[in-house]
């Protein structure tokens, strides 16, 4: 993208799928590899919009809201099928968790990869980005953790014909 040619992420999805079951076909029975796959998927299909140019304040803040949750949506509605399988639950409040913290997560990729590659080079410079990373960790911390206290937020169902 950076030279101007076009990327075909779908595409390159599965060719990574592809490669990575090749290499190792367990992974297909690996449940992160199934939820990667799944939110990427997801993120891939329904988060292409296209940014227009809004003229008033609450248009501007309604589009920048739409373009900036639909990811974490999209993810999430792909993902719980999978987590349904493999847990019999599904999280009731994961949708809002995910809203409140999609921002924080390229923030932490950024800082994490940045703190490790400076870490190896000079480890006091490595110690000033992790402090720069603990911000938004603790962010997403806090949201997490107080979230799941909240009373009835996972439906766990225990249907017998959903255990086969």
């Amino acid at each position: 993208q950076i030279v101007g040619r076009r990327s075909f992420p779908l595409y390159l999805l599965f060719l990574s799928c592809f490669l990575m079951l090749l290499y190792d076909f367990n992974y297909l029975e690996n449940i992160s590899f199934q939820l990667s796959f799944a939110a990427t998927f997801g993120i891939i299909i329904f988060s292409n919009a296209e940014s227009k140019l809004e003229t008033t304040p609450v248009r501007r803040l309604v589009t920048y809201l739409s373009l900036e949750f639909r990811p974490a949506l999209s993810a999430q509605a792909f993902t719980v099928p999978i987590i349904f399988w493999h847990f019999r639950e599904i999280s009731l409040i994961a949708p809002i968790s995910n809203i409140l913290i999609s921002f924080t997560i390229a923030p932490i990729m950024l800082l994490g990869g940045l703190t490790i590659v400076v870490g190896l080079i000079n480890e006091n410079l490595g110690y000033l980005f992790s402090f720069l990373l603990q911000l938004p960790l603790i962010y997403l911390v806090l949201i997490v953790e107080n979230l799941s206290k909240l009373p009835f937020i996972v439906l766990k169902l225990y249907l017998t014909f959903f255990c086969l």
